[in-house]
């Protein structure tokens, strides 16, 4: 059950391993790349507790770095068909991790529709973070849930998230919200915002919509950085807070950090590396065991093995590793752009789609903007 890269020299190591025990989801999002964009998944199947032990076995301790994430990622990875596998593999790389003399971060991604106290008090147990996938009350009930049932779906999430910062013990997981900007769904970022962190979110991460279900018009821009000249005040008033009441906008803030820092500009990986970090530091495995540069890139093309198999293509992904797409590395803009996003609307990894060029230089307009009045 070995592979070529067994000896650990000649592997590079991960620092982030993202599993996706199913793509199947209880939500039907507008923009998700699983329902838009997957045409050719390998598999249905929901991975098993055999998996998980072939993922740690293959991985620990000589395919990952001494300090890594292991995070979990669909689909809804805490549906209850997946529910008892998830529990199940985070006590077992806990385990493998202390054996090895390894510092893991665990977590997942997830909708929040299936959270509950038993659930949170086992998170707390385990040190289980949770970044929760919330677009603010207008969005939430446009684009997320399921068709015909958003609001209801909503209202649901909602509940869930109060329940989760009303407790102590809820507090002390302190999750961030994920927030997505789709196209057409702009207007009102700024109060999405705001309702997140009403609903008592310490950290919102504003993430790109792009690819296939991606598609910014120059409407969307404009809309876009106005709406981010109202984040960008709403920044500076909370510098003025104490540090441990600050609340932070996430993406926004690292761009803002990066044009203020020198240390940020002295880092080589800033200067001459604006790729995505797709099969360098990050690996992701499948329902069944494939394994792929990351958890948007389940395509064929990108297969680089399976871990059941012992099998892994260590060529291919240095080749995908060290690919730079093409312009890149001269832009100030100093963005990552994604790779499956490339793929799905040029079909290759080789150039970056305009709009998704458009949107991360609104964005550096803005975090410059910050920059150069502090």
């Amino acid at each position: 059950m070995g592979c070529a890269c067994e000896n650990g020299v000649s592997f590079r190591r991960v620092s982030e391993l993202t599993v996706i025990p199913t793509y199947a989801c209880n939500f039907d999002c507008t923009y998700c790349f699983v329902h838009h964009s997957w045409n050719e998944v390998p598999t249905q199947k929901v991975m098993s507790r055999r998996i998980v032990d072939r993922i740690l076995d293959f991985f620990i301790p000589g395919k990952v770095e001494k300090e890594f994430n292991f995070w979990f990622f669909g689909g809804e990875p805490l549906i209850p068909a997946v529910r008892d596998t998830v529990m199940y593999a985070v006590e077992r790389v806990r385990e493998v991790a202390r054996e090895h003399g390894i510092r893991v971060t665990i977590g997942a991604t997830t909708n929040g529709y299936y959270l509950d106290g038993d659930f949170i008090e086992w998170c707390l147990q385990q040190n289980f973070r949770l970044l929760i996938s919330y677009d603010g009350y207008h969005n939430q009930r446009i684009f997320r849930g399921r068709k015909g049932h958003r609001e209801e779906d909503a209202e649901v999430v909602e509940e869930n998230i109060r329940m989760l910062h009303v407790t102590e013990k809820g507090k002390m997981l302190a999750p961030t919200a994920a927030m997505q900007l789709p196209p057409r769904g702009l207007k009102r970022l700024y109060n999405n915002v705001m309702s997140a962190f009403d609903l008592g979110f310490r950290s919102v991460a504003l993430n790109k919509v792009t690819g296939r279900t991606g598609g910014y018009s120059a409407e969307d821009i404009r809309i876009l950085e106005r709406e981010l000249s109202r984040l960008v005040e709403f920044l500076k008033r909370e510098r003025s807070r104490a540090p441990e009441e600050r609340r932070s906008v996430e993406f926004l803030e690292k761009k803002i950090n990066f044009l203020c820092s020198p240390s940020f500009l002295s880092k080589q990986v800033f200067q001459n590396d604006n790729s995505c970090g797709a099969a360098k530091g990050s690996l992701s495995v499948g329902p069944d065991g494939s394994i792929y540069p990351c958890q948007r890139m389940h395509f064929s093309r990108f297969w680089l093995g399976n871990v059941v198999e012992g099998k892994f293509f260590l060529a291919k992904r240095t080749a995908l590793a060290e690919h730079r797409p093409a312009g890149c590395l001269g832009c100030e803009v100093r963005c990552a752009p994604c790779y499956a996003a490339s793929y799905e609307v040029l079909g290759n990894i080789d150039g970056v789609p305009e709009h998704e060029c458009m949107f991360e230089r609104a964005f550096f307009r803005k975090a410059r903007e910050f920059a150069l009045t502090v």
